[in-house]
């Protein structure tokens, strides 16, 4: 019953007839008014309230076509996003891949560096060992290249 009242209270009334015997009263503001014209008109005042005329036809498909197309925008709306937020996941991955690539490069890099720099090191102690050990005359005749007059094994002659 509440909410007939309230349906009431919301709807305009149809159009009167001056003539008719019970002509509707404007659109109640109030319960009191509610109550009152009920009291004064009988309950089928709320009939005449609630069934008025129908619709036209054109107004449910205007609002079926709107829904249909917002529903659309919707999801174009919504793929457009995904693809945006897509492409710059995609972007952000590729940039982390290439600076993964460029660490392991220059480490390898460092690797390389380090151990032929490592290798420098051993052959240049060696040879400062053998300058040493030849200007002390710590190395026989025998082990002087080019003296004795066989060659040096590792020159290649």
């Amino acid at each position: 019953m509440i909410i007939i009242l309230l349906i009431f209270l919301m709807t305009p009334p149809l159009s009167q007839e001056k003539d008719s015997p019970r002509a509707l009263s404007p659109t109640p503001v109030c319960i009191r008014q509610v109550v009152a014209l009920v009291l004064t008109q009988g309950p089928d005042v709320i009939y005449h309230y609630v069934h008025r005329e129908p619709t036209p036809l054109w107004v449910p498909l205007v609002v079926a076509g709107l829904a249909v197309l917002g529903t659309l925008a919707g999801v174009l709306v919504t793929q457009r996003w995904s693809y945006r937020r897509e492409a710059i996941a995609w972007t952000r991955e590729r940039q982390r891949e290439q600076e993964r690539w460029a660490r392991e490069d220059e480490a390898r890099t460092f690797e390389h560096r380090r151990e032929a720099c490592a290798e420098f090191y051993v052959a240049v102690k060696a040879l400062a060992r053998k300058a040493y050990e030849h200007g002390f005359g710590l190395i026989d005749d025998e082990d002087r290249p080019g003296e004795s007059g066989d060659s040096d094994p590792q020159c290649g002659g």
